[in-house]
């Protein structure tokens, strides 16, 4: 494994990316119409609770990965047969968000462009930062922070001031109902993006101040559920909850409103670059994390090795998940959430917590 250190600053910016990621594209929650915001505080309060799990874990031995932890917990053979389920996970996540990119790219510019070109160029532009270290990712991130950020406000100010906003359409504020907005949160906005932060287990060891992490930690996680929140409720604010439901990259649509006087228009490239950014991140940090399961279940020294086969093992994965990008929406929203987020994300972790709890208690009583 790398001998690198990320500051917190670092980690609090990588997982405010990881979180926006590929969430913002898909318009997180909008099932709940005009309580998708609701939705997706309850799905952010409960992914605080989930990420104290997670930190937890870390901090019974903070040198150590969650491939070790595993082992650590369930035994040398069977913690390395879940590890490997996690390697699955982890690049099965990774082609699914690179499908999420190319499909972007497909419909709101590059509309003559093959999939597999498109695809291609963003795995080797994921390769190439991936392959000179984390270090290098969390430093790439710093960089583009503000950047984003500034854009984004720069949005929202726009879209006010192109009069596209229309409050009275966020009311009735709970939609359909509570019944709508909780089925709407659990599972599927705590685990998507919220709970996909069990891939940081991977990435707690680099950071330079262990006590941190979970301040840091559960600030990006605000930060993510309060911009997630507010995007939605500017979707719903400009489309409508029923057209924002309905379209496929909601956010698009949403900017693609911003018209003043007849040389502020058309401003789309803007939100596809800041999706794009997001979406590079996400990629790379669970190609990243896979790579690093794959070295420690295997055992593997030099494991930047794999990035090669990895990276086609996820570009190979994202052409042929499904057939059609409807398809493949609504395996994200229906199967993943029940089959593998769950398990993955809140199972496992709540397993190992509660063994190595009932370990280190014996431990110290002994000791003691």
């Amino acid at each position: 494994m790398e001998q690198v250190k990320i500051s917190t600053i670092q980690l609090y910016v990588l997982m405010v990316f990881f979180q926006l990621g590929s969430a913002v594209v898909v318009g997180l929650g909008l099932q709940a119409k005009q309580g998708s915001w609701i939705a997706i505080l309850l799905g952010m309060v409960a992914g605080m609770v989930l990420f104290w799990m997670y930190t937890r874990i870390h901090l019974y031995d903070p040198e150590n990965t969650y491939m070790d932890m595993l082992q650590m917990a369930f035994g040398k053979v069977v913690g390395k047969a879940v590890g490997f389920i996690y390697i699955i996970y982890f690049t099965y996540l990774a082609a699914r968000i690179l499908r999420d990119f190319g499909e972007l790219l497909l419909s709101a510019t590059l509309v003559e462009t093959p999939l597999f070109v498109i695809l291609t160029i963003m795995i080797l532009a994921s390769f190439y930062v991936i392959s000179k270290g984390i270090e290098v990712l969390a430093r790439t991130s710093e960089f583009y922070f503000p950047i984003l950020t500034g854009l984004v406000f720069l949005g929202i100010a726009l879209l006010f001031a192109s009069k596209a906003v229309d409050l009275k359409k966020l009311q009735p504020y709970l939609g359909d109902g509570w019944g709508v907005i909780l089925k709407t949160a659990f599972p599927m906005t705590m685990t998507f993006p919220f709970g996909e932060l069990v891939a940081f287990l991977m990435l707690f060891r680099y950071v330079n101040k262990t006590k941190k992490i979970r301040p840091t930690g559960y600030f990006a996680i605000l930060t993510s559920g309060v911009m997630l929140a507010f995007t939605a409720m500017m979707d719903i604010a400009v489309l409508g909850a029923e057209t924002a439901a309905r379209t496929t990259f909601p956010l698009l649509m949403t900017i693609s409103h911003i018209q003043i006087g007849q040389f502020i228009q058309r401003l789309d490239a803007i939100g596809v670059f800041i999706l794009i950014i997001g979406m590079f991140f996400k990629v790379s940090i669970f190609y990243y994390v896979a790579v690093s399961c794959t070295a420690s279940v295997f055992n593997v020294d030099k494991f930047k090795q794999l990035f090669y086969p990895i990276s086609l093992v996820i570009l190979f994965g994202a052409l042929t998940i499904t057939s059609n990008f409807s398809e493949h929406l609504e395996e994200g929203m229906i199967l993943v959430p029940f089959f593998l987020h769950l398990p993955l994300q809140l199972g496992v972790p709540f397993l190992v917590l509660a063994i190595l709890a009932v370990r280190y208690r014996k431990e110290f009583n002994a000791v003691k």
